[in-house]
């Protein structure tokens, strides 16, 4: 980056992102918060494409599959894994 260049703002969670990760080549961003949800969306949209899961605890961590077959969410409950959509 040769300056800061603010893209936007992609809505969708009720509180605290705490993780995000682009998945193809950068087209696609998953995010995971404190509200329990994890969604899809596109950078370049402030909307979220599809809300994949929505547990009753705050997620802690999120890891997509190399092959980015299968997503990760990490809970104070336990582990949930969501095929991911293609």
């Amino acid at each position: 980056f040769e300056r800061d260049e603010y893209v936007g703002r992609i809505a969708g969670h009720l509180s605290n992102a705490t993780h995000v990760e682009f998945i193809e080549d950068g087209t696609r961003v998953i995010s995971a918060g404190q509200d329990g949800a994890v969604f899809i969306s596109r950078p370049d949209d402030s909307r979220p494409i599809a809300r994949l899961l929505q547990l009753d605890h705050p997620v802690r961590w999120l890891t997509v599959s190399t092959d980015e077959t299968c997503i990760v969410a990490v809970t104070d409950a336990g582990l949930h894994i969501i095929q991911a959509p293609r």
